[in-house]
């Protein structure tokens, strides 16, 4: 169970988003309460529940994570392989509010503090299967279905591969996406990423790089931040529209190695590029200090400049976390 307050103890200024609801207003939830059960290598959770798939996930760029009123089956009979089946009814979050904020009154902006149908009665229906039987290799796929919604199917595969020799750590990655438009003469989204990153032990230092191209329509993110390798804090593949284009850049800096252990810097760099070569960026940096396996604080800078979607801000936030 989990409950969820944000307040801004009346000293808010401008635009509180990720923070607040569509109207910057201050308000709470009931996230997580679930009944949940085991059967050998089977689990069942039915309630208010907090998801981790592709295209419905917690996004916690901000205090109200996305949560789901939904019912999951997960089994593991399978050696190395998990099987998800997902019934999700409504969602409530962060990415949530952000739809109310772009579709006005799409969604009822005064009720913030409620959970919102998905895709209407027909709801959402998600299969799901990992594999991680081969070493350093995980294997995803999954399928969701939206019975007469404008996308009624998103097929989703991605394979990660992770690996580490003499200190010199690395990384690979592809996935692929591909979302059916049901209207007649509608072409469907097809999306591509691929991802890299290297990084040597005793300098503490990782740098990275990301792409996703979607082609003959634009890509979505479902119910929650998206799958997308180059997906941001604010900005997504999404932002470029029909036939857009993302690329990342990333640097990450482990501080212990010169002594300041749980200490981390990061920095992201997002392009996207639309159909007519008008480009957005984002760039984040971020700080991270584990005080001890409890207490940790976290302060993230975003400067944002999309030029596509004509939106232009910078936004500051500082994360306390006590785990207990």
């Amino acid at each position: 169970m989990s409950f969820s307050i944000s307040d801004d103890l009346d000293i808010a200024e401008g635009n509180g988003v990720p923070f607040f609801d569509h109207n910057n207003n201050t308000y709470s939830i009931m996230g997580e309460a679930y009944i949940q059960g085991e059967w050998g290598n089977t689990n069942i959770k039915i309630g208010r529940v907090m998801l981790d798939t592709p295209f419905a996930n917690a996004n916690d760029i901000g205090m109200m994570p996305n949560t789901f009123k939904a019912g999951v089956l997960t089994n593991t009979d399978l050696p190395d392989t998990t099987i998800t089946l997902a019934q999700i009814q409504a969602w409530h979050g962060v990415d949530l509010v952000a739809a109310q904020m772009a579709r006005e009154a799409a969604i009822d902006p005064k009720k913030p503090s409620k959970f919102i149908e998905v895709n209407g009665s027909n709801n959402v229906q998600a299969l799901g299967i990992a594999y991680e039987g081969v070493e350093n290799l995980a294997l995803s796929g999954w399928y969701y279905y939206l019975k007469d919604a404008e996308i009624d199917g998103i097929a989703y595969v991605d394979a990660n591969y992770e690996g580490l020799t003499n200190g010199f750590n690395y990384a690979l990655g592809t996935q692929y996406a591909l979302q059916n438009y049901s209207a007649a003469g509608a072409d469907n989204a097809s999306i591509i990423g691929v991802h890299v990153s290297a990084g040597l032990e005793s300098a503490g230092l990782t740098l990275g790089a990301a792409y996703n191209k979607s082609s003959d329509n634009a890509a979505i993110n479902g119910f929650g931040r998206g799958p997308f390798y180059t997906n941001l804090d604010h900005l997504s593949l999404a932002e470029a529209g029909i036939d857009g284009e993302a690329l990342m850049i990333t640097a990450k800096w482990d501080a212990s190695v010169v002594g300041a252990k749980g200490l981390t810097l990061s920095t992201r760099k997002l392009t996207l590029e639309d159909i007519n070569g008008v480009e957005g960026d984002e760039l984040d940096i971020v700080a991270r200090y584990a005080f001890n396996d409890e207490l940790s604080i976290d302060a993230i800078y975003s400067d944002v400049d999309d030029k596509i979607n004509g939106d232009k801000f910078k936004n500051t936030r500082v994360f306390v976390n006590y785990l207990f």
